[in-house]
């Protein structure tokens, strides 16, 4: 996945021609290198649009599944690409410990790390720092209970004092047991692995 940008200055040109749900092949762009600290994919380029662009509508447009996630199982594979800044990762894993320094009213320096255990029995922690820290502790706060399994996109993989940290990107997303597919099916795993017995998720989902 490669993003794009569109400057303040073209929207209006650019804005009509995009619909939601649809699918363009797009000719004459830029591309350059994304800035590090607004990568929302982990992908190092950057589609610019410019006056120049040509769009032309897919029909039938190509269906394109709703949910995507590069979910990385293997701890060298974080541990190798750790400190690059190359490459953000998607992570999934059932929550073990969640420590916060979210205060109410919030202060300045607020932070949330979680122990995550992954599929294959390994152990990182995830950290998310300011307002990305004070999201999740209010999120956790109107949920019924505590969240069971996470999934993260675009965490930067680092290594500090020979330990694994996951941290928070500006495009960090954080999803919380059934909110995905990829969530759901985790979590009935966990419920399979407790109970030893493969649970009937339709009538267990929860429906808010």
């Amino acid at each position: 996945m490669i993003p794009a940008t569109v400057n303040v200055n073209r929207l209006a040109t650019h804005m009509p021609n995009l619909k939601s749900s649809s699918v363009y092949s797009l000719t004459v762009f830029d591309v350059t290198r994304c800035n590090q600290n607004y990568r929302l994919s982990d992908s190092a380029l950057l589609i610019r649009f410019s006056d120049s662009n040509s769009f032309n509508e897919v029909k039938p447009a190509v269906l394109i599944p709703l949910e995507f996630f590069w979910l990385r199982h293997n701890h060298s594979d974080m541990i190798c690409l750790s400190n690059t800044n190359t490459q953000f990762l998607d992570l999934i894993g059932e929550i073990t410990v969640v420590m916060s320094t979210v205060t109410d009213p919030s202060q300045d320096k607020n932070r949330v790390m979680a122990t995550i255990k992954m599929d294959n029995d390994m152990y990182v922690t995830m950290s998310l720092f300011d307002s990305q820290a004070v999201k999740i502790h209010n999120q956790q706060e109107t949920m019924r209970g505590n969240p069971r399994v996470v999934v993260a996109t675009s965490v930067n993989p680092k290594m500090v004092g020979g330990r694994l940290f996951l941290n928070a990107t500006s495009g960090t997303h954080i999803y919380f047991d059934k909110e995905t597919t990829a969530g759901e099916s985790f979590f009935y795993m966990l419920v399979a692995q407790d109970t030893g017995l493969t649970p009937a998720s339709p009538l267990l989902r929860w429906n808010p």
